[in-house]
């Protein structure tokens, strides 16, 4: 299973905002992955978004704070308002719109060191994301999988 890292206060608007949830993650390049990942929180934020009013939540930096699964990728050209960023300059590189659905926080932070990219949490972090009670449902272990639905 691959994690990525993201900048507070976006990660929370993904893993926790429950009104109006950010379902599309701003990068650079595209990517072909799809499937179940884990959203880890980075230890730097993006002060910008927080002075524009970005909605913070518990703010936890520098830990595994939920899953999600991705379900494609685009283009950024002026869609998935309002979260969707698009190219703004000839200046700026060009933005792909990953696409999240099926996020779920988890019920206990794990504490991970993060990388840029999609990258391959340790066998301990990834055992302690598992090991979790699952939030939706009363399976923990191999009883389910995270984010499973009941």
């Amino acid at each position: 299973m691959k994690a990525l890292t993201i900048r507070q206060p976006w990660a929370d608007a993904i893993v926790h905002l429950t009104e109006n949830p950010k379902r599309v993650e701003n990068r650079t390049r595209p990517t072909r992955h799809r499937g179940q990942i884990l959203i880890h929180s980075a230890l730097t934020g993006d002060r910008a978004a927080v002075l524009a009013g970005v909605p913070v939540g518990p703010d936890r930096r520098g830990h595994i704070i939920g899953t999600a699964r991705i379900v494609g990728c685009h283009p950024g050209v002026g869609c998935c308002a309002p979260w969707g960023r698009m190219q703004a300059s000839h200046s700026e590189p060009a933005v792909w719109h990953w696409e999240l659905d099926d996020v779920t926080a988890l019920t206990t932070p794990v504490p991970a060191k993060g990388q840029l990219g999609l990258w391959n949490p340790s066998a301990d972090v990834l055992d302690a994301v598992l090991d979790q009670p699952c939030p939706t449902c009363t399976g923990t272990g191999g009883d389910h999988q995270i984010g499973c639905q009941p």
